[in-house]
């Protein structure tokens, strides 16, 4: 759209406005706790489950198995639940860490592949942890894109003013930026390049390589690294 249209100030400011308000919305707090609720669920509807046979299924539920492997599953999503209302820049470690926790112990162990195999030791906790595996860099995938538009919205309040490009983002702070925004994939401020036509704002992405020296914005990954793109 930017590419295509001449915005005036007051729309680019007021798209701003947008990005920062959809920032402080709560999403991924709001999936945890439906994905609790869904994970509840199960407990009490094990029939739905696929146990591989009867036998499994008995062994999980009159072993014990069961009650461990609900409680593992409310103790870690509790904290998980917790760590999502941090902010940004310190919740990251933190969720991962228990997303971490949920699914067998000591990968690839001769107990952990008996109970996989046999006993499906937290087999509801861990079927779980294949989905929330993603909800971290899924959430700060989201926040870097935001941060990237806000950020190329005061780029072009910058360029309408002063009739050039920044020649770094610092120029855009204090009147359009606060601060330069953080990448939420390593809390360093977000990468800004000007090209022979337009512009390039980026986040590293979960794959965590800085595309700084790197003269072919091309070989960025998309889908992993966020980018946003303005060519003039």
């Amino acid at each position: 759209m930017l590419t295509r249209l001449e915005l005036t100030d007051a729309q680019l400011a007021e798209l701003t406005a947008m990005c920062e308000d959809a920032e402080r919305i709560d999403a991924t707090t709001r999936v945890l706790v439906g994905e609790r609720c869904l994970g509840l669920a199960m407990f009490e509807t094990l029939d739905a489950f696929d146990w591989g046979g009867a036998i499994a299924r008995h062994v999980y539920t009159l072993s014990g198995f069961s009650a461990d492997d609900r409680s593992h599953y409310l103790s870690v999503m509790r904290s998980t639940v917790e760590a999502s209302q941090l902010p940004l820049a310190e919740r990251g470690g933190v969720e991962r860490e228990q997303l971490d926790k949920i699914g067998f112990p000591n990968p690839g162990s001769p107990s952990d592949r008996l109970f996989s195999t046999v006993f499906a030791f937290r087999r509801i906790s861990s079927r779980f942890a294949l989905v929330w595996g993603n909800v971290v860099p899924s959430d700060f995938r989201r926040y870097a894109r935001l941060r990237t538009a806000r950020t190329v919205l005061a780029v072009e309040r910058f360029r309408l003013k002063h009739g050039k490009l920044p020649g770094a983002l610092s120029e855009l702070s204090p009147g359009f930026l606060k601060s330069v925004p953080l990448d939420p994939f390593d809390n360093k401020p977000l990468r800004y390049k000007k090209l022979e036509k337009g512009y390039a704002v980026w986040s590293i992405g979960e794959h965590g390589d800085d595309g700084g020296e790197i003269k072919d914005l091309e070989t960025l990954i998309p889908g992993h690294d966020v980018i946003f793109r303005i060519k003039r």
